[in-house]
């Protein structure tokens, strides 16, 4: 049997769950993204997508019911680095992703957290800034960029940090598609 790299099982969850009578943002919600697989989660706007994403790497944790990478529960906190490292989360905004004031050190804040040699931050940086036509943009402040530049730099953070899958809330057309990286 494969195993899945994220589980669901009966997640539900509520951004007020101790209200009189809670309103569930995701209700019962089971699914199983394998390895190599592309899902696409469709909806309108307020039925749960990104309430969804963000329990893929334990930015929000279930109500009720269990999410696992790579069979770690996303709930126990000793396992929240190793799920993060597992799924990147690229957000709708990209500065509410960017962290830095320049570009380099915004991609570098990932790989640095999780505690890699100088040597190793910076191969990934170029790197990073290289998949992303970003090359050159290492020492441009962060808020001077066009919106789209700001998104490609977000997406470099997350790529900076080799994760083995990309959660993307809202892949608009103006995101850069997933095959742009490959």
């Amino acid at each position: 049997m494969v195993q899945s790299v994220i589980s669901v099982e009966g997640v539900s969850f509520s951004y007020r769950p101790n209200a009189k009578e809670p309103t569930f943002a995701l209700k019962d919600i089971n699914l199983e993204v394998q390895a190599g697989e592309y899902l696409v989660i469709v909806g309108h706007n307020g039925s749960g997508k990104s309430t969804l994403a963000k329990h893929f790497n334990a930015l929000l944790a279930p109500s009720k019911g269990q999410v696992k990478v790579n069979d770690l529960d996303t709930r126990d906190s000793s396992n929240t680095l190793s799920v993060r490292k597992t799924v990147g989360m690229v957000f709708q905004v990209p500065d509410n992703q960017i962290v830095a004031t320049v570009v380099e050190e915004d991609v570098a804040f990932g790989p640095l957290n999780f505690g890699l040699m100088a040597t190793e931050v910076n191969e990934r940086v170029m790197e990073a800034l290289a998949m992303m036509d970003l090359s050159g943009f290492e020492k441009k402040t962060s808020h001077h960029l066009s919106l789209g530049e700001r998104k490609r730099v977000a997406l470099a953070t997350v790529l900076s940090m080799k994760p083995e899958v990309l959660a993307f809330d809202d892949h608009s057309p103006t995101w850069p598609h997933p095959w742009y990286c490959s």
